[in-house]
């Protein structure tokens, strides 16, 4: 009887581990996101707000990945080698006011590309981020597309990020002819991709006064994999932006790469900075003929999170740029220095105008 008592209790743990894996498993395949591959986009435009064909002028446009205002300076992540699974919600609070002041301090730039927008989700306390931002810059048209919507996340084991839903916001002061997300169709093996992010991109298109359209994409695409998704990702965007440009359409794309563009070398960066030896960058022929890259490439746009932030001693990197169709005239290109306080990444700006 002693022996089955013992064999009994010495079984109860493991069974619910087993119990506990299982029923994870079912409710993010039951409740796993499945969106379309192509899907108009709902417009939160302020009252009265008309679209306008725009002129052949000179307008701005900024990138940034936010991080969900829970990866700024004094924190790690432990999907990266760090120890945090998020900070505190204090925290999460003055980083997301520092990124909408930021924001606000650049009212007059025309089209803003946000990535890793919480609107819902555990590890940023179940703020709707989209709404305070939209809240704030009220002047400006926003549009919203989730690409991470996991019911429960299921690591760290004894620490679960638990639910999430995040994604793209695409900002612009001229109200869009149309917003779409529009899905990168690869994925991780099953099961790894139920729990992990639904990769895609925001194509907004604006009317121009000479009939043709200013395209512009939001793209955050893939990171932990072996490189694979990203160049399926890489293809499928070039497989857009040409089609576009063959309309006679003017074409951005901008965001959170993953990967450094072609051409760069670590020794680029300049700042004081630490930069990453060998950063995965965009194979040196996907460019088309014409095509630019249009980077500041002396400041990092990203850092290691590993650790929290010490100059000098974290990794950094450049992933966040433009690419431009050749019928545009990149003006100007800063990337800010803020020391990643509010961010592991930094926002990129640029000023372009058209080629007549």
């Amino acid at each position: 009887m002693l022996m089955k008592k013992m064999l009994k209790y010495l079984l109860l743990p493991p069974l619910a581990f087993v119990l506990y894996f299982v029923a994870v498993l079912l409710i993010a395949y039951f409740k796993d996101y499945k969106p379309e591959r192509i899907e108009r986009l709902s417009l939160h435009s302020p009252e009265p707000k008309e679209i306008m064909a725009l002129p052949l002028d000179t307008f701005s446009i900024m990138s940034w990945n936010i991080g969900y205002a829970g990866l700024g300076a004094e924190e790690d992540f432990f999907y990266d080698g760090g120890q945090m699974v998020r900070p505190t919600e204090e925290r999460i609070n003055q980083n997301l006011t520092g990124i909408s002041d930021f924001l606000l301090d650049h009212d007059n730039v025309s089209f803003i590309l946000l990535q890793e927008v919480d609107r819902g989700s555990k590890r940023s306390y179940e703020q709707d981020q989209e709404k305070f931002l939209l809240n704030e810059l009220w002047f400006y048209s926003g549009a919203f597309a989730p690409n991470y919507k996991v019911p429960f996340v299921p690591v760290p084991l004894f620490h679960p990020m638990g639910s999430v839903l995040s994604g793209l916001l695409s900002l612009s002061l001229p109200l869009p002819v149309s917003s779409e997300r529009y899905a990168f169709e690869g994925n991780f093996a099953f099961p790894k991709k139920l729990f992990m992010l639904d990769r895609c991109f925001i194509l907004s298109r604006f009317q121009m006064t000479n009939r043709k359209q200013l395209v512009i994409i939001n793209t955050h695409n893939s990171a932990f994999d072996d490189g694979s998704l990203r160049l399926e990702q890489l293809d499928k965007l070039r497989q857009i932006m040409t089609t576009e440009y063959k309309k006679g359409n003017y074409i951005i794309i901008g965001g959170d790469w993953n990967m450094a563009p072609g051409f760069f070398k670590a020794g680029m960066i300049r700042n004081g900075d630490k930069a990453k030896e060998n950063p995965d960058r965009i194979p040196t022929d996907w460019l088309p003929k014409g095509w630019s890259y249009v980077t500041e490439h002396h400041t990092p746009t990203n850092r290691s999170v590993a650790t929290s932030y010490e100059k000098g001693q974290t990794e950094v990197q450049l992933i966040d740029f433009f690419v431009v169709s050749p019928n545009l005239q990149p003006l100007a290109i800063k990337n800010t220095d803020l020391s990643f306080k509010y961010s592991d990444h930094q926002p990129v700006l640029m000023q372009f105008t058209f080629k007549k």
